[in-house]
């Protein structure tokens, strides 16, 4: 019996101590344990925790952490056991 581990392609880390693995081509892991933690206790059929969620990814800049990583609108992001698109709600630069 042999166990394989998935490798990531790439990982950064932010100054806000999250980390972005970057699992495949369009899909990225985000490591935090206060922000898997709440990935796992929010009922995401409630707009409210929607809400709560964005903040609390916002306040750790994990948008700018995924595109720093290299993250386009349209990829997976993957958090704890959820997954959604990325959509960045920054304008773009020019």
């Amino acid at each position: 019996f042999r166990l394989f581990e998935t490798k990531p392609i790439r990982m950064e880390e932010s100054s806000d101590g999250v980390s972005i693995i970057r699992e495949a081509a369009g899909a990225f892991r985000i490591i935090h344990s206060r922000i898997e933690a709440a990935s796992d206790r929010y009922d995401f059929g409630q707009e409210e925790a929607v809400v709560r969620f964005g903040r609390l990814l916002r306040s750790y800049r994990v948008e700018e952490a995924l595109e720093n990583a290299g993250a386009q609108a349209g990829d997976t992001v993957l958090i704890g056991d959820v997954s959604f698109t990325f959509e960045p709600e920054r304008a773009p630069e020019k």
